[in-house]
């Protein structure tokens, strides 16, 4: 099957750890303020995650116990070419900004919602990604765009907020 939503999942992880204020979970520092970006269920890979901010792509937060998709895509035929009949395909990333062990419930919400801004600043600021698409008949590139959606507040250590928002991209493939 003929899909970027591995492509495009990847240049946003990419994308995010190069964002000022934040980095990879590898990516080992003195700093403790620094958001930390995870490519999926590499959140999980540890038990010592520090408290703070933590952005991860394409991962909707499921438990151990519970697997939900973590992205999706569709195709249709796009408009008729001379050699090959492209197709459009609309794609969703599911994601998650996750502030935790705040002073208080609106310092963990204003934190994951600030990741969120810093994401979608991205997507406004070039929404290709810069990824190459050579396909432009009818001048459809891959475009990016965040859509936020469900909020989840608790006490763990602190009060922690995780901001669940979608990344919904369009290309040609």
């Amino acid at each position: 099957m003929e899909t970027r939503l591995a492509q495009v999942m990847d240049r946003l992880v990419e994308l995010a750890r190069a964002l000022p204020g934040h980095r990879g979970p590898t990516d080992y520092t003195t700093a403790d303020d620094l958001i930390t970006v995870y490519d999926g269920p590499e959140i999980r890979a540890t038990d010592d995650r520090a408290p703070g901010g933590h952005l991860v792509i394409g991962w909707p937060g499921d438990s151990a116990d519970t697997v939900t998709a973590a992205g999706s895509t569709s195709v249709e035929a796009g408009p008729i070419a001379s050699t090959a009949r492209p197709r459009d395909e609309v794609g969703t990333i599911i994601c998650r900004a996750i502030q935790d062990q705040a002073g208080t419930a609106k310092d963990a919400r204003d934190g994951a919602l600030a990741q969120i801004a810093s994401v979608a600043a991205l997507c406004r600021s070039d929404p290709s990604l810069g990824l190459n698409t050579s396909d432009t008949i009818g001048g459809v590139r891959t475009i990016t765009f965040v859509t936020a959606g469900d909020l989840y507040q608790y006490l763990s250590g602190g009060y922690t907020c995780e901001w669940e928002f979608s990344i919904t991209y369009k290309t040609r493939v």
